[in-house]
């Protein structure tokens, strides 16, 4: 009997339930400074995708630091988000460009996912060689330290 009322119940809650998630993007100004929009992610979307797409196409006055179709592959292992880069697409960066980037990506991944506790970035499918030939990416980057904005280390 009480099987029967709970999917009553729940059936009759369905239709209320909303049918996108929300992320926090942050955007980075022209004067290094952030500010945070929250986005909805419809439910038929990859939110990942539909987060680093909304990156891709900042709103004035932000700076557009992710290119669009930047990623070979998005990808999740257990507690950990792959992000493999094309390498060509970010040529002409300056090393505040891939600082700003880097942070952008950290803290709107972070602050939008449950259950992502690292983030790795690949180029090309590698790992031994640094983002535009001055940010280390051999190691993992973690929630624990990449939160918050900016950034801070416990």
């Amino acid at each position: 009997m009480h099987c029967r009322i709970l999917k009553l119940v729940f059936l009759v809650f369905l239709p209320l339930l909303p049918a996108y998630i929300t992320a926090q993007v942050f955007y980075v100004l022209p004067d290094g400074g952030v500010e945070v929009n929250e986005v909805e992610i419809p439910e038929e979307e990859n939110p990942f995708l539909f987060v680093f797409n909304v990156l891709s196409n900042p709103p004035d006055p932000y700076l557009k630091l992710l290119p669009e179709n930047a990623f070979r592959a998005v990808y999740v292992v257990k507690d950990t988000l792959y992000l493999d880069f094309y390498g060509e697409k970010f040529e002409g960066y300056s090393f505040d460009d891939y600082r700003y980037l880097i942070h952008s990506l950290l803290a709107t991944v972070f602050n939008s996912f449950e259950g992502i506790n690292w983030v790795k970035f690949l180029i090309d499918g590698r790992d031994d060689v640094p983002l535009g030939g001055v940010i280390e990416i051999t190691y993992m980057f973690s929630k624990e330290v990449w939160k918050k904005w900016p950034i801070q280390i416990p």
